[in-house]
């Protein structure tokens, strides 16, 4: 340490007194906000436009589908009537018992088939929504992250201003308890 520096000028030749030595340390201003993790990403009212989008298109896949086989399923009845009608005057009442029985079972494989497109539209409905949730929590998951990372920011930015403002609390005092003072002793000044 010098006396002639600016930090201690006013001092005589004997006096010097060290207060670096316990300095706080420099701190840096945070360089860049962080990014937001949620572009890209559909939020969840997207996510609920396009599941109620492919809703809308199961529903109509199941309503053509039951549609074409009822109407396949009318056609095979006409065609049954058809024949049985040919022979109906010779087997009246056994052709209408297998008429009554073949009806009986494509109503049955209609009701299976329908089932079978329920129960397809159901895992599809169900895969949708899982899908729709864990897209979602994605979203949710991303958004927290980018929130704590901003906050993490402003910490930061806070910590910095805070710390920067103690520095120049620190050099203050710094500098006024090197400065001399202007004490006289009293002896001396009566002679």
């Amino acid at each position: 340490m010098q006396i002639g520096d600016p930090l201690h000028r006013g001092f005589s030749q004997g006096a010097s007194l060290d207060f670096h030595s316990g300095a706080p340390t420099h701190v840096e201003m945070p360089k860049d906000k962080p990014r937001d993790l949620t572009v890209g990403i559909p939020n969840p009212q997207q996510i609920s436009q396009q599941q109620a989008g492919y809703q809308a298109a199961l529903d109509r896949q199941l309503e053509e589908g039951v549609f074409t086989i009822t109407k396949e399923n009318e056609i095979e009845k006409q065609m049954l009537r058809f024949t049985t009608e040919k022979t109906i005057a010779l087997f009246t009442m056994q052709e209408e018992e297998k008429l009554t029985e073949a009806i009986a079972l494509l109503d049955e494989q209609l009701a299976i088939q329908t089932l079978e497109f329920k129960k397809a539209l159901v895992e599809r409905n169900l895969q949708l929504s899982a899908q729709a949730n864990g897209l979602a929590m994605d979203y949710q998951m991303k958004f927290l992250q980018t929130e704590l990372a901003n906050k993490q920011y402003e910490f930061a930015i806070q910590y910095y201003n805070v710390e920067h403002k103690l520095e120049e609390q620190y050099d203050e005092q710094v500098r006024i308890a090197n400065t001399g003072t202007s004490y006289a002793d009293p002896a001396r000044t009566m002679k």
